[in-house]
């Protein structure tokens, strides 16, 4: 099976693609049911779950090995199906270390023996500022994390997928609906 990782990065149309994808299955492509059209948090929970994050989790009565276990069995389903390819599209991927990439990496090559790894970048200013505009919007808090630069991203990603497995594309505002994100996805 090949596998296509959309990793994002998040304010590049990941939404539009989450959602133009989700539900999709002609017999051959499919895009993988993690229980939302977003897979950042089933891989959030499956391949970067830290400490802090089984902490803030367990205060809020939740069990992370449950919800792990859960997301565990949705990707096994996924990858079981009789497919040619597979769609993951996870946004946060792109901020994984090297380790969760790694990770993440091990557990696909399970069922899929080629990837395709797709990352949109935009203006970093630009980028920046619906990032920040974003979290003013919600009330949300930012953290260090997401301001990783597409250079560091890069980096680690490139570490865990080679350049022919890699495929940067401009993400620029859509003006027209044949530019949309999704098209060129």
């Amino acid at each position: 099976m090949k596998c296509i990782l959309h990793i994002g990065v998040e304010k590049t149309g990941s939404t539009s693609i989450q959602k133009a994808f989700n539900g999709f299955d002609d017999g051959s492509v499919f895009y993988a049911d993690l229980d939302r059209p977003n897979h950042s948090f089933a891989f959030e929970y499956m391949f970067r779950l830290d400490d802090n994050f089984r902490q803030a989790l367990s205060a809020q009565g939740v069990t992370p090995e449950k919800v792990v276990n859960e997301y565990e069995r949705l990707l096994a389903e996924a990858l079981d199906l009789d497919r040619k390819t597979v769609i993951f599209s996870a946004e946060n991927a792109s901020k994984f270390s090297i380790t969760a990439l790694r990770s993440l990496r091990r557990r696909l090559e399970k069922a899929c023996d080629s990837f395709q790894v797709v990352m949109f970048v935009r203006d970093p200013l630009r980028w920046t500022a619906s990032l920040v505009q974003e979290h003013s919007k919600f009330a949300l808090p930012l953290d260090e994390m997401q301001f990783l630069s597409f250079q560091e991203r890069y980096r680690n990603i490139s570490a865990v997928f080679s350049l022919e497995e890699l495929t940067i594309l401009k993400y620029e505002t859509p003006t027209v609906a044949k530019q949309d994100v999704v098209s060129r996805f």
